[in-house]
């Protein structure tokens, strides 16, 4: 729906999702990075953190998160997400990645 436009469509079907399945951290992820796309990184923030408190351990949650932060502007911030998120799922490449992106462009 999102990627047709509808995103009140898409909204509908992830609140949909996530009553069926709370822990599904992929709703809650996916549903964040529509959000954040959009520009509303407050809902896309409590999505995150809503995923991550129902499933800590789901790297991609922890990743959206740090980059959230990070395009918002809060380097330190992002750092401390993708630490803890290292931290639970070592093994998410991703993560990795995109520590290093934040890195190279704050200069460090």
């Amino acid at each position: 729906e999102s990627r047709l436009g509808n995103d009140n469509g898409a909204r509908d079907m992830f609140e949909r999702s996530l009553m069926a399945d709370q822990a599904h951290a992929q709703a809650w992820q996916a549903f964040g990075v529509m959000e954040m796309r959009a520009g509303n990184f407050r809902s896309a923030k409590l999505l995150f953190e809503c995923g991550l408190k129902n499933s800590p351990t789901h790297g991609a949650l922890w990743q959206a998160y740090g980059t959230l932060e990070s395009w918002k502007g809060n380097v330190g911030t992002a750092r401390i997400l993708f630490a803890a998120g290292i931290e639970k799922c070592p093994h998410h490449v991703p993560l990795y990645q995109a520590w290093a992106c934040l890195e190279l462009q704050d200069g460090d």
